[in-house]
């Protein structure tokens, strides 16, 4: 182990330049622009005027979305490594959960155009964008949604729909840093992230974001439903 000059055995990337989980300062910085842009799907499908009217998340998303594209991932990728496929099998089994809760749910075109959208990026650009874009993005959308609208006919405002969909919306930060994505996969995540982010009209402007603001001096519930 590498010491430093007071005899202290250096820090992991202290004489490497890469931290602990083995990503370097840019992949770090790429890493953590996903993370953000999960937080604002999250917030941002609050911020469409008649957001508590449109077709919300319902056991229908999760039938096409979820169980469908979590089944082709996990058949996909057969040698990732074990933690991935872990978490991969796991999210299949949960979505299947989900998508029975409902006998009858109503079909919703939006529903089929993100499960296309995320098929596509999962042929196309591999299991880094599909990460980022369907666990850290598209879910974190559903997640918001639980969160904020608690639609009675929402599966992931039930007990264990809402903490699978935790499951789902976390994990994959550590997956990710667990595979060490080069930087160009990591950009290409990011721009899957900004088309998706399209589809469903967010625009990431003036959302939210993790600071110490305003907001924290205010009385009163009001002023930090932001």
């Amino acid at each position: 182990m590498a010491q430093s000059e007071a005899g202290v055995p250096a820090s992991p990337g202290e004489t490497t330049g890469r931290a602990a989980g083995g990503l370097d300062e840019r992949q770090y910085r790429l890493l953590l622009r996903i993370h953000e842009n999960g937080m604002r799907a999250m917030l941002g499908v609050t911020h469409h005027p008649d957001w508590r009217t449109k077709p919300h998340v319902t056991s229908y998303f999760d039938c096409v979305i979820g169980a469908r594209v979590a089944r082709m991932a996990y058949d996909r990728y057969p040698d990732a490594p074990e933690p991935v496929r872990q978490f991969l099998r796991l999210h299949h089994l949960h979505e299947i959960c989900h998508c029975t809760m409902e006998r009858n749910p109503v079909p919703a075109h939006i529903a089929d155009r993100i499960s296309e959208f995320i098929l596509r990026i999962l042929k196309e650009h591999g299991l880094v964008s599909y990460l980022a874009v369907a666990q850290l993005t598209a879910e974190r959308s559903a997640f918001g949604l639980a969160l904020f609208g608690q639609f009675a006919d929402d599966p992931h405002t039930t007990t264990k729909g809402a903490i699978d969909e935790f499951y789902h919306t976390t994990t994959p930060l550590l997956l990710l840093a667990y595979l060490a994505p080069t930087e160009a996969e990591l950009e290409q995540a990011l721009r899957d992230q900004e088309e998706f982010l399209k589809l469903v009209k967010v625009d990431p402007k003036g959302l939210y974001a993790p600071t110490v603001e305003k907001y924290c001096t205010e009385a009163g519930r009001d002023a930090h439903n932001v």
